[in-house]
């Protein structure tokens, strides 16, 4: 999954974190930076599902 920061083009003051189809506002790009981040340790946190072997 790729998460995307950048700012709205409708307001120069606020930034979007899109991971996926959704989009999450922040009021500025560090808070936003961060989300991504956490997001991302997350994703990379997650269990590998065992392989079935058959």
């Amino acid at each position: 999954m790729h998460i995307i920061v950048r700012p709205i083009a409708s307001s120069r003051e606020r930034w979007a974190v899109r991971p996926g189809r959704f989009a999450v506002s922040f009021r500025n790009e560090r808070e936003a930076r961060r989300f991504a981040s956490r997001q991302e340790n997350r994703l990379k946190a997650l269990p590998s599902w065992p392989r079935s072997e058959h």
